[in-house]
Protein backbone atom coordinates (compact mmCIF):
# COMPACT_ATOMS: atom_id res chain seq x y z
CA UNK A 1 0.00 0.00 0.00
CA UNK A 2 1.36 3.10 -1.04
CA UNK A 3 1.63 6.21 1.47
CA UNK A 4 -0.25 9.13 1.05
CA UNK A 5 2.39 11.23 3.13
CA UNK A 6 4.97 13.00 0.25
CA UNK A 7 8.53 11.88 1.11
CA UNK A 8 11.16 14.92 0.13
CA UNK A 9 14.66 15.21 0.69
CA UNK A 10 15.57 18.15 2.99
CA UNK A 11 17.13 21.16 0.49
CA UNK A 12 18.50 22.94 3.22
CA UNK A 13 19.35 21.63 7.01
CA UNK A 14 19.32 23.73 10.09
CA UNK A 15 21.24 22.58 13.38
CA UNK A 16 20.87 24.58 16.27
CA UNK A 17 24.05 24.32 18.63
CA UNK A 18 27.30 24.03 17.28
CA UNK A 19 28.92 21.78 20.22
CA UNK A 20 30.22 18.41 19.43
CA UNK A 21 27.01 17.44 18.74
CA UNK A 22 25.93 19.93 16.54
CA UNK A 23 29.01 20.15 14.43
CA UNK A 24 28.83 16.33 13.95
CA UNK A 25 25.44 16.61 12.85
CA UNK A 26 26.64 19.71 10.91
CA UNK A 27 29.65 17.63 9.15
CA UNK A 28 27.22 14.32 8.69
CA UNK A 29 25.05 15.86 6.58
CA UNK A 30 27.14 18.20 4.72
CA UNK A 31 29.10 14.97 3.92
CA UNK A 32 26.21 13.03 2.49
CA UNK A 33 25.56 16.71 -0.33
CA UNK A 34 23.45 18.84 2.16
CA UNK A 35 23.75 22.64 2.69
CA UNK A 36 23.46 23.25 6.53
CA UNK A 37 23.42 26.50 8.70
CA UNK A 38 25.30 26.22 12.13
CA UNK A 39 23.28 28.66 14.28
CA UNK A 40 24.73 29.37 17.88
CA UNK A 41 24.77 32.05 20.50
CA UNK A 42 28.04 33.04 19.89
CA UNK A 43 30.78 33.67 17.31
CA UNK A 44 32.88 31.86 20.11
CA UNK A 45 30.90 28.57 20.01
CA UNK A 46 30.58 28.62 16.02
CA UNK A 47 34.48 29.10 15.52
CA UNK A 48 35.12 25.77 18.18
CA UNK A 49 32.26 24.25 16.16
CA UNK A 50 34.13 25.18 13.03
CA UNK A 51 37.46 24.08 14.57
CA UNK A 52 36.04 20.78 15.53
CA UNK A 53 34.80 19.98 12.18
CA UNK A 54 38.41 21.22 10.33
CA UNK A 55 39.71 18.54 13.03
CA UNK A 56 37.49 15.64 12.11
CA UNK A 57 38.14 16.18 8.30
CA UNK A 58 42.01 16.76 8.57
CA UNK A 59 41.85 13.24 10.44
CA UNK A 60 39.78 11.45 7.31
CA UNK A 61 42.05 12.90 4.97
CA UNK A 62 45.10 11.96 6.81
CA UNK A 63 43.34 8.48 6.85
CA UNK A 64 42.83 7.84 3.24
CA UNK A 65 39.18 7.95 3.68
CA UNK A 66 38.47 11.38 1.95
CA UNK A 67 40.47 13.57 -0.31
CA UNK A 68 41.66 17.18 0.25
CA UNK A 69 38.70 18.03 -2.22
CA UNK A 70 36.06 16.21 -0.77
CA UNK A 71 36.68 17.26 2.81
CA UNK A 72 36.92 21.14 1.52
CA UNK A 73 33.30 20.29 -0.47
CA UNK A 74 31.86 19.29 2.89
CA UNK A 75 33.77 22.64 4.61
CA UNK A 76 31.60 24.69 1.52
CA UNK A 77 28.59 23.05 2.47
CA UNK A 78 28.25 24.52 6.08
CA UNK A 79 27.54 28.01 6.87
CA UNK A 80 27.29 29.78 10.14
CA UNK A 81 24.93 31.98 11.89
CA UNK A 82 24.39 33.79 14.62
CA UNK A 83 20.45 34.69 14.71
CA UNK A 84 20.64 33.08 17.74
CA UNK A 85 20.31 35.28 20.61
CA UNK A 86 19.81 35.02 24.31
CA UNK A 87 18.08 37.77 26.14
CA UNK A 88 17.18 37.92 29.96
CA UNK A 89 14.18 35.41 29.27
CA UNK A 90 15.61 32.73 27.49
CA UNK A 91 17.10 32.08 23.76
CA UNK A 92 15.11 33.57 21.03
CA UNK A 93 15.73 33.66 17.26
CA UNK A 94 14.55 36.79 15.55
CA UNK A 95 14.52 36.69 11.36
CA UNK A 96 17.70 36.27 9.93
CA UNK A 97 18.64 38.86 6.94
CA UNK A 98 18.88 36.79 3.94
CA UNK A 99 21.62 37.23 1.65
CA UNK A 100 24.48 37.88 4.20
CA UNK A 101 26.85 35.59 3.40
CA UNK A 102 27.40 34.71 -0.45
CA UNK A 103 29.63 31.31 -2.20
CA UNK A 104 30.35 31.27 -5.80
CA UNK A 105 27.43 28.75 -6.43
CA UNK A 106 25.01 28.90 -3.68
CA UNK A 107 23.42 31.98 -1.61
CA UNK A 108 23.18 31.36 2.11
CA UNK A 109 19.67 31.19 3.16
CA UNK A 110 18.74 31.07 6.95
CA UNK A 111 17.11 29.30 9.65
CA UNK A 112 13.29 30.30 8.12
CA UNK A 113 14.11 28.99 4.83
CA UNK A 114 15.37 25.62 6.36
CA UNK A 115 12.83 22.18 5.54
CA UNK A 116 14.67 20.42 8.36
CA UNK A 117 15.95 21.68 11.60
CA UNK A 118 18.05 20.17 14.22
CA UNK A 119 18.48 21.32 17.63
CA UNK A 120 21.36 20.00 19.54
CA UNK A 121 21.49 22.04 22.47
CA UNK A 122 22.13 21.38 25.81
CA UNK A 123 19.44 19.87 28.13
CA UNK A 124 17.64 22.11 29.19
CA UNK A 125 14.12 22.04 29.43
CA UNK A 126 12.92 26.03 29.16
CA UNK A 127 16.51 26.81 26.42
CA UNK A 128 14.61 23.85 24.24
CA UNK A 129 11.25 25.16 24.74
CA UNK A 130 11.96 28.90 23.94
CA UNK A 131 14.04 27.94 20.71
CA UNK A 132 10.93 25.43 19.39
CA UNK A 133 8.76 28.14 19.55
CA UNK A 134 10.66 30.62 18.00
CA UNK A 135 11.39 28.10 15.57
CA UNK A 136 7.77 27.72 14.68
CA UNK A 137 7.39 31.05 13.95
CA UNK A 138 9.83 31.97 11.78
CA UNK A 139 9.88 28.54 9.88
CA UNK A 140 7.21 27.56 6.99
CA UNK A 141 4.58 25.48 8.13
CA UNK A 142 6.46 22.53 5.85
CA UNK A 143 9.70 22.44 7.92
CA UNK A 144 10.15 19.63 10.13
CA UNK A 145 11.97 20.28 13.45
CA UNK A 146 14.08 17.96 15.38
CA UNK A 147 15.56 17.83 19.18
CA UNK A 148 18.14 15.70 19.86
CA UNK A 149 17.15 15.34 24.12
CA UNK A 150 17.91 12.45 25.86
CA UNK A 151 15.98 13.18 28.42
CA UNK A 152 13.63 15.51 28.15
CA UNK A 153 9.80 15.04 27.15
CA UNK A 154 9.36 15.36 23.43
CA UNK A 155 5.15 16.03 24.20
CA UNK A 156 6.71 19.07 26.34
CA UNK A 157 8.66 20.75 23.72
CA UNK A 158 6.30 20.10 20.79
CA UNK A 159 3.53 21.75 22.94
CA UNK A 160 5.66 25.45 22.93
CA UNK A 161 5.37 25.15 18.93
CA UNK A 162 2.67 26.06 16.83
CA UNK A 163 2.92 23.06 15.10
CA UNK A 164 3.26 20.24 17.47
CA UNK A 165 2.89 17.94 14.77
CA UNK A 166 5.70 18.74 13.15
CA UNK A 167 8.19 18.01 16.26
CA UNK A 168 10.48 14.64 16.23
CA UNK A 169 12.70 13.40 18.76
CA UNK A 170 15.78 12.57 16.57
CA UNK A 171 18.14 10.07 18.47
CA UNK A 172 21.82 10.37 16.92
CA UNK A 173 24.86 8.58 18.55
CA UNK A 174 27.54 11.00 19.96
CA UNK A 175 29.96 9.37 17.03
CA UNK A 176 27.48 10.68 14.87
CA UNK A 177 30.74 11.45 12.22
CA UNK A 178 31.59 7.96 12.33
CA UNK A 179 28.57 6.10 11.87
CA UNK A 180 26.71 8.28 10.06
CA UNK A 181 23.30 7.26 11.35
CA UNK A 182 20.59 8.40 13.53
CA UNK A 183 16.79 6.73 14.73
CA UNK A 184 13.75 9.38 14.41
Amino acid sequence: MASSVARRIPQLLGVVGAGQMGAGIAQTAAAQGLPVILADVTQDSLDRGSANIHRSLARQVQKGQLTQEEADLVKGRIRTDLSLKVLPSGPVLPAFTPALKLTVNMRVQALDKADFIIEAVSENERIKQSIFEQLSRITGPHTVMATNTSSISITRIAAATQRPQQVVRLNSPTTCVKKSICAV
